[in-house]
């Protein structure tokens, strides 16, 4: 079986995309293709890197393909990404990421044989950049409560699973390339982010889901950051992410489908947390950019609606509290949990922004 391991490179550090490449390289899977795609970088270390990684050719059975790109985002670059591949399956990874086991792509290779699953599903922890310990990742899922169970039996139970076991990013996930060109399944272009809707667009097309409850994946945070750019930083997230919304939710055929509503429940949250943390940090800023938090947020809570249809409790009790007592009220909770909390949310914007 053959994998495809997507990179989208953007102005990266030598260190983190060398330690990237090498954690697909080190796989103990012989067939892996490695493609690189170069989103317009400008910075001379990640150009020189790249060159390099042209030029290697001493890779045993693996094959490193490097495209470089005019600047179009992380979903123009993933596109191009799956355009390319040729493995049956694909697998994104961000650039200043890894994967923390070497034996993990022949463990899912065994894993996909059996099952031919169009999605299988495994474990991310965060670290930040200043301390290479990962963040604790709670939660687990095992395998037969997912594999060979209808795919509305499995969705039930990945939705009403943690965060880290079952979230919108795509780096957490490995699909079958053939599923997702018969379903037309691209992600969005222009943003910062585009994970929520291409997740949206898998789960509504799947019919069958695999499960490798392992924790693989290392996702770096930063903790580098300033309260100057949090207000810019929350509102950009939070204007990508209700474009998201808008993109699935004005499709009837999303949204008349109870697992994508589920799904989007949870991402829903964090776009309020987004929008309550542009309003939080908006002393400094200008008025034009006050009113386009204000117009924002009116447009986010025509969505609210879809925290009713979540599994995760805490979301359903957001939603609860919010029909209850009006959403602005769990707007203020949030707000205050954000200033309490600033440095974790900081580096949650830089990353993304990044």
């Amino acid at each position: 079986m053959k994998f495809s391991v997507i990179i989208t490179v953007f102005n990266i550090e030598r260190v983190l995309l060398v330690e990237c490449v090498e954690s697909v390289l080190k796989q103990s899977h012989d067939d892996i293709e490695i493609i690189i795609i170069d989103d317009g970088s400008t910075n001379e270390e990640t150009l020189e890197t790249l060159d390099y990684y042209k030029r290697l050719t001493d890779t045993g059975s693996k094959i490193i393909t490097v495209l470089q790109k005019p600047n179009g985002g992380q979903g123009s670059a993933r596109n191009s990404g799956v355009s390319l591949a040729s493995g049956d399956y694909i697998l994104f990874l961000d650039s200043d990421d890894y994967y923390l086991s070497d034996v993990f792509i022949s463990d899912i290779s065994e894993l996909l044989e059996e099952s031919k699953a169009d999605v299988l599903s495994f474990q991310y922890k965060e670290f930040f950049d200043n301390n290479k310990r990962p963040i604790a990742s709670k939660g687990s899922l095992s395998r037969d409560r997912i594999f060979g169970q209808p795919a509305e039996v499995a969705l039930k139970s990945l939705l009403s699973s943690p965060r880290n076991v079952f979230s919108a990013a795509t780096h957490t996930k490995v699909l079958r390339l053939g599923f997702m060109r018969e379903n037309n399944i691209k992600a969005l272009e222009g943003l910062l982010n585009e994970d929520i809707a291409l997740t949206a667009m898998i789960i509504q097309h799947a019919k069958s889901y695999d499960r490798y409850d392992k924790v693989i994946y290392s996702y770096r945070r930063t903790n580098r950051n300033s309260i100057s750019t949090q207000s810019d930083n929350s509102l950009k997230i939070a204007i990508d992410i209700l474009a998201q919304f808008q993109h699935i939710l004005s499709d009837t055929k999303y949204c008349n489908n109870k697992f994508v509503l589920d799904f989007i429940s949870s991402p829903y949250i964090y776009w309020l947390s987004k929008a309550v943390s542009a309003q939080a940090h908006n002393k400094n800023i200008k008025t034009m950019q006050k009113d386009e938090i204000d117009k924002i947020v009116e447009q986010g809570l025509e969505y609210s609606y879809v925290l009713k249809y979540s599994s995760r409790s805490y979301v359903y009790m957001a939603g609860l509290l919010g029909r209850i007592f009006g959403m602005k009220c769990v707007m203020t909770f949030l707000k205050i949990y954000i200033l309490c909390n600033r440095k974790h949310v900081m580096s949650i914007n830089r990353k993304i922004v990044n």
